[in-house]
């Protein structure tokens, strides 16, 4: 059982049962093909895909956009290494779309987000929840990426503008990091 403060948003591994098929092909007066053929496993990865693709566009409207900082570890063939921490602008929401429709077009988690998984070489992914950060956890041939989204405080934001300021690269300090609301993650 999770934790209500940990929790998985999205796994493109997620488990889709063949009964959810055979409901599925009911549902559309197909007639099932049997469990573990190609079919089957096509109608599987479609569907994986379709979440994730859902998961994205659903993620346009969270309220997640304020600034953000990207923390994490490269799991890779000669072992892990420390990411340099990416930081995540607020672009602002509440703009209208060409439909009159207010919407939060690219908020900076879903920009985060896409930063976590864009490499060419990513086989699956997962979000998760974990209080108060999210977490993209990015498979790929030589083990794990391990992503840490985190909300900047108010204080974090000036320490990294100072930083920029400076010409420097931003270290980012624990104190800088404030949590982020679990009623925030509608996605």
């Amino acid at each position: 059982m999770e934790n209500k403060n940990e929790f998985v948003i999205y796994d493109s591994q997620m488990d889709i049962s063949y009964e959810e098929y055979v409901d599925y092909c009911e549902a559309n007066d197909i007639e099932p093909h049997e469990d573990c053929s190609s079919e089957y496993y096509s109608w599987v990865s479609s569907m994986r895909q379709e979440y994730g693709e859902d998961l994205m566009q659903n993620i346009a409207w969270s309220k997640i956009d304020y600034p953000l900082i990207i923390t994490g570890t490269l799991g890779l063939w000669d072992g892990r290494h420390e990411i340099i921490s990416v930081p995540v602008k607020s672009s602002g929401y509440g703009r209208v779309y060409n439909t009159g429709y207010h919407g939060y077009d690219v908020p900076s988690i879903k920009e985060a987000i896409e930063k976590c998984i864009r490499s060419s070489d990513i086989l699956d992914y997962e979000v998760r929840y974990e209080n108060g950060v999210i977490i993209v956890l990015a498979k790929h041939h030589d083990g794990v990426n391990r992503f840490e989204i985190h909300k900047l405080s108010k204080k974090g934001v000036r320490g990294m503008q100072a930083a920029e300021n400076r010409g420097e690269y931003c270290y980012p300090k624990d104190w800088w990091f404030a949590k982020i609301k679990q009623d925030e993650i509608d996605f």
